[in-house]
């Protein structure tokens, strides 16, 4: 049996994006691992069906995800779409990709402002909080103890994030990957609560593995980063 793949990043949160459905019968923790396999945080398989792309997610630990951004993005990129919608299991998402950027446009999460972090679901759940000394953050830490958390919904992602004056730093710790250099996700939902708590409609948010855009427009949110395809490969199992 063999697998063809496509390994691809969006701000390199990392990708192996296939058509195969085989491919969940493979051991994706030890294809995942950087040292021993492919090494990505995410699989994707996608089915291209013209009128509406169907994609499903599998985390580096082998568990389903409910959508990704960053992997959005880079399918958009491969299959070069323009105003196709992309129906991943936490919702359909409209993609745009030029050649070298791509675009995932949707709709405002929901969103709950406490007084110590700020919750938001957008298909998957995700918790945020403003630090200073981003860099040297525990993440990883922090993360477990909020595990404890009961106020928190299961399976979330953390976010934190630190303005920098014209931009915002920005972490995250996903669910079932760990720390990656970016999220796509996360990063929409921490800029729809500083719209609402700092009244803004445009920002740049630069993560470990680089910058993204986000705007409102018509009450949609649109966030702009580059892909990059790495190489084709395939799995012979």
């Amino acid at each position: 049996m063999t697998i063809e793949f496509s390994k691809m990043n969006s701000n390199g949160n990392d990708f192996l994006i296939t058509e195969n459905p085989n491919i969940f019968s493979v051991d994706i923790n030890h294809i995942s691992d950087r040292k021993n396999g492919i090494g990505f945080d995410q699989v994707l398989l996608v089915d291209p069906t013209p009128s509406k792309f169907k994609v499903k997610i599998l985390n580096s630990d082998g568990s389903s995800a409910q959508t990704c951004f960053n992997g959005l993005r880079c399918i958009a990129g491969l299959y070069d779409l323009k105003n196709q919608i992309i129906s991943a299991p936490g919702g359909d998402v409209m993609c745009n990709s030029d050649g070298k950027m791509a675009s995932v446009s949707t709709e405002f999460p929901k969103i709950r402002i406490l007084e110590k972090l700020s919750i938001a679901n957008i298909g998957n759940n995700h918790a945020m909080y403003e630090v200073t000394e981003i860099d040297n953050y525990n993440l990883e830490n922090s993360y477990k103890k909020l595990e404890q958390n009961s106020i928190l919904p299961p399976n979330f992602n953390l976010n934190v994030y630190e303005y920098m004056g014209d931009f915002f730093k920005i972490r995250t710790y996903e669910n079932g990957a760990g720390e990656t250099k970016s999220c796509g996700s996360g990063t929409v939902c921490t800029f729809a609560v500083l719209s609402k708590m700092k009244d803004i409609d445009h920002a740049i948010f630069l993560s470990k593995g680089g910058k993204s855009h986000l705007r409102i427009e018509n009450n949609i949110i649109v966030s702009t980063a580059p892909y990059i395809l790495e190489y084709e490969g395939s799995i012979d199992e």
